[in-house]
């Protein structure tokens, strides 16, 4: 999802019988300043083209988590590598 200057990759759940989806995780990448370079947030594992890391914030406690991202076909991945 594109907000103003940043890219943001949003990870939700649904819990049980429900619709509502909840914020699991979010990545965001700031696409102007540019602090850090992408494969600062988003890794591409080296033994698979399906497979990436994606570096999470949260930034009212100031932390930062590694979580795995995998996809069961190669196009879907790599479409996901042509939008970043």
């Amino acid at each position: 999802e594109r907000r103003g200057p940043a890219l943001l990759l949003v990870f939700t759940y649904t819990q049980g019988a429900s619709t509502k989806s909840k914020l699991f995780a979010l990545c965001s990448i700031d696409l102007v300043n540019k602090s850090e370079p992408l494969e600062h947030y988003v890794e591409a594992v080296l033994d698979s083209t399906r497979y990436f890391v994606i570096r999470v914030t949260d930034e009212k406690a100031g932390r930062e988590a590694l979580i795995g991202l995998g996809f069961r076909e190669r196009e879907e991945a790599g479409d996901f590598r042509a939008a970043l």
